[in-house]
Order: C-alpha cells, then sequence, then structure tokens
C-alpha cells in the first residue's frame, strides 16, 4: 500500500462517525490478504500428509502380509 493511498483511508477514516470507524478497521483487518492462499494450500497438504501417515500406520500389519504374499506368489516362494 502505498503512503498515498494510506493517506486517503486515513481520511476516509476521520469522516467516519467512530462506530463505524472501529467496522471499517476490523473488516480491514479480517480481508484476505495475498498469501493466504497459498498458506491454505500448504496446511490442506500437510493434512493429507499426515492422514496418510497415519492410514499406513494403521494399516501396517494387513499392508505387510498383502505386500508378502506377493513377493512369495511372484518368487514361487511358500504363501503365508
Amino acid at each position: 500500500m502505498s503512503p498515498r493511498d494510506l493517506d486517503l483511508r486515513c481520511a476516509r477514516l476521520r469522516v467516519l462517525e467512530p462506530g463505524a470507524r472501529l467496522a471499517h478497521v476490523v473488516a480491514g483487518r479480517l480481508a484476505p490478504s495475498r498469501g493466504q492462499g497459498m498458506v491454505e494450500y500448504g496446511l490442506v497438504l500437510l493434512l493429507v500428509a499426515i492422514a496418510l501417515i497415519g492410514s499406513l500406520i494403521a494399516l501396517q500389519g494387513p499392508l505387510e502380509t498383502t505386500f508378502d504374499n506377493v513377493t512369495n506368489g511372484l518368487t514361487g516362494g511358500n504363501p503365508g
């Protein structure tokens, strides 16, 4: 935001009534910023990674058995 934009914003705030001024300032603080989209994508990616890791840990035994059966089947070993 340029200094001129800040001066214009301050001038507009002086004209507003006190309650409207507070609402304007709060609304400005809650407005989305430039990097918000990337942060949201990062958080979603983190959530997916945590869910994937948790699922793999929970299914570790059945997955290990399945992979052992496939390996034994491909190598001609004794299936368990």
